[in-house]
């Protein structure tokens, strides 16, 4: 089921409040868990029913798991729980990549039934890794099965994150304040789930014309002149941003519908300046998931320089290969991690030869976001190409000149549009610097600038409720064209 559904939006989502709210008034706290939790499960089960049985062995597994750490921490009970639930995920995700790629070597005809990934197979099996650790260095587990399953599958993060932390959120479902209502907080949930709706529909689908045919004609060894190139991956560079920070954005809103604080898992990355600023910006959660469980205890091994090194190449191309079973997703994570370590030793070279007044100017400052835009840029041609051909190919159409005739058909406002997102993501504030200064608050993983727009909840006027109810009633007009989230199925 995805939020920008009119089953969810009409059906689901208002049903599921209703029921939460009427629950905590007339039974209690538990009544309210027990609704969200099944609630949550149907949501999953609404893709595939089958899946249903996985997540919950999946979260019965590690929840006894970690009730045993708790009691006894040893390091071999950890490690085997580590290793479940990477072997779980290395068979949905990577077993029929793995023959593949075996049959090509040895040319073996080694053959298994195609396997289904489930949904948000990657983000539950993190978030359970994740609370193993903590189970096992402070021997604190969470004892309330319902809590736990609310921990695991609660609805508005399930499919494609916040990676939370159950520190973040268990208390929260435990609280005296919890299922009851909160006009404010529900008002700020409510716009910021409009906000993320509308960029998801309005920015993020209508870019696909001029994504879609460039990249299949690129993956089919086809003609695409240098315009189109150029067109197909400026579009698919705000097609990408607009699509996760409006899941980002529904995602927070819908918790807090529930009187839920998710923490923030977007945060402008295309104003960052530099690439170790644009990872801590985009998928923020999972970047903090890998440094915790990757880099750092690589780094506490590899403590010679240039095993620090490895250790920051290794953590980004463990990140690629989680997004995709595939050579693309795996030569999108070298990349970047060439591109963390080249920032690395820029960053020594400049502070010892450009003087502080020139690396704090607003021009060099410019220059360093328009060069890590475009760094990335260029390698999310390699995130979207379904193969190392269509990568080439597409690289081809991009750096060599031709004569191609164009197929996108492109006019001036079409140019417009992708000059119009250039201001819109660069110049705007984001829906956090938004939201951020009302008093109940969004969970926060980094700092805010002061520069923030402030609006509090008695500053959304007549003005606001009319500007957010068109918003959403053109975002109704375009659910029919239904269309998943590139980060629906990781």
């Amino acid at each position: 089921m995805l939020f920008n559904s009119y089953v969810f939006i009409f059906a689901f989502l208002p049903i599921t409040l209703i029921l939460f709210y009427c629950s905590k008034k007339f039974h209690g706290t538990k009544a309210a868990q027990i609704v969200l939790v099944l609630s949550s499960l149907f949501f999953y089960a609404w893709w595939d029913a089958r899946y249903l049985a996985l997540i919950l062995l999946s979260a019965g597994f590690n929840y006894i798991l970690g009730l045993y750490l708790a009691f006894r921490p040893l390091k071999q009970t950890y490690h085997f729980g580590l290793i479940a639930n990477i072997l779980l995920l290395a068979y949905f995700k990577y077993l029929n990549f793995f023959l593949d790629n075996i049959n090509v070597l040895t040319d073996s005809s080694f053959t298994i039934e195609q396997i289904v990934l489930p949904l948000a197979i990657s983000f539950f099996t993190f978030q359970q890794i994740s609370y193993l650790t903590s189970c096992y260095q402070n021997q604190k587990a969470e004892h309330n099965v319902i809590c736990y399953l609310l921990f695991i599958c609660f609805f508005p993060q399930l499919i494609a994150g916040p990676i939370v932390h159950h520190k973040e959120v268990l208390k929260q479902f435990t609280k005296k304040s919890f299922a009851t209502m909160n006009s404010p907080l529900m008002v700020i949930g409510l716009c910021i789930f409009i906000i993320g709706l509308a960029k998801k529909l309005i920015l993020a689908d209508s870019l696909a014309q001029y994504v879609d045919p460039v990249f299949s004609s690129a993956m089919n060894g086809a003609n695409v002149s240098n315009q189109d190139a150029w067109m197909a991956l400026f579009a698919y560079k705000f097609q990408l941003y607009f699509d996760f920070s409006g899941y980002a954005d529904m995602a927070i809103g819908l918790g807090l519908l529930f009187g839920i604080k998710l923490p923030i898992n977007f945060e402008s990355p295309y104003k960052a300046s530099n690439i170790f600023e644009f990872w801590n910006r985009w998928h923020i959660t999972l970047a903090r998931f890998m440094r915790s469980h990757v880099y750092r205890p690589l780094a506490r091994r590899f403590t010679f320089y240039a095993g620090a090194q490895c250790a920051l190449v290794l953590n980004i191309v463990i990140g690629g290969i989680w997004h995709g079973a595939d050579w693309n997703f795996l030569l999108w994570g070298l990349f970047n991690g060439l591109l963390l370590i080249g920032n690395h030793f820029y960053r020594k070279f400049s502070y010892r030869n450009f003087s502080k007044t020139f690396l704090k100017s607003h021009y060099y400052y410019i220059c360093c976001i328009l060069i890590t835009f475009f760094a990335t840029m260029l390698s999310s041609v390699m995130f979207r190409s379904e193969s190392l051909t269509a990568v080439l190919n597409m690289f081809t159409h991009l750096f060599v000149i031709n004569d191609y005739s164009h197929m996108l058909h492109t006019s001036w406002m079409d140019y417009l549009f992708i000059i119009a997102l250039f201001f819109l993501v660069w110049f705007f504030p984001n829906t956090k610097q938004i939201f951020n200064a009302h008093k109940a608050g969004i969970s926060l993983i980094r700092s805010v600038p002061d520069s923030i727009i402030k609006l509090k909840i008695e500053q959304l006027t007549i003005k606001h409720s009319l500007f957010f109810s068109l918003l959403f009633f053109v975002c109704v007009l375009l659910l029919s064209k239904e269309k998943p989230f590139i980060y629906f199925q990781f």
